[in-house]
This record gives C-alpha cells, sequence and structure tokens, in this order.
C-alpha cells in the first residue's frame, strides 16, 4: 500500500509540521570517540512525501504505511539518499516515534 496513487494513506489531522530534538550521542571513528551533539528536528508530513530538516541539512523523503494498528501507523521510511527507516505516527497525541539507528538515538516529535 504505497501512498499516493490517489489514496490517502492517513488522516488528514495527522499532516502537518512536528518537532523534536535528537539527544546528542557517541561515535568511535578509527578508534576515536567523537560526540554528536544534540539537534532540533522539524518533520513536514504530507500525504505523499515527509521533509526532515535540521539546522544544517533538509531531507526529503517518501513514506509506506507498512502495519496500521489501533495505537499508529507503522511507517517504513524511504529517504532520497537511500537510508530506509521504522517510524510509528500515533494516532493520538499527534506524535511520531522516530527508531534509532545505532548509535543514533530514537527521537519522539510532537505536532505543532
Amino acid at each position: 500500500m504505497l501512498c499516493g496513487a490517489g489514496k490517502k494513506p492517513i488522516p488528514k489531522r495527522l499532516i502537518g509540521t512536528y518537532v523534536g530534538e535528537q539527544d546528542s550521542y557517541e561515535m568511535i571513528i578509527n578508534n576515536t570517540p567523537f560526540t554528536i551533539p544534540s539537534v532540533d528536528l522539524t518533520v513536514r508530513l504530507s500525504y505523499n512525501e515527509l521533509l526532515l530538516s535540521s539546522p544544517n541539512k533538509v531531507t526529503k523523503g517518501r513514506y509506506q504505511v507498512t502495519a496500521p494498528t489501533k495505537k499508529y501507523y507503522s511507517l517504513k521510511v524511504y529517504f532520497e539518499d537511500g537510508t530506509i527507516e521504522n517510524w510509528q505516527l500515533f494516532r493520538r497525541g499527534k506524535k511520531i516515534h522516530r527508531d534509532g539507528l545505532n548509535p543514533r538515538p530514537s527521537v519522539v516529535f510532537v505536532k505543532r
């Protein structure tokens, strides 16, 4: 069930802008630890795509609703850089949960 194709994959009330903060985390590159600072992120969710924005970058993606439940819509997000992530768009509370990819922590976005 790909979004588009004339069918709206999620209700209109969930479309919009969501904000969140990704906590700082550490990475080890060539045996050298690096601290990645926390950053404010914005998600602009529409019917056919989403935009993930930080102060330095905007990444465009499309999504597929993979398993709607009573609590949330499971989204498989395909970013233009080839990254694929699993997100949950909650039906109530107007929030999105972005699963962490080790070592990056998870993020919870709240609708503005």
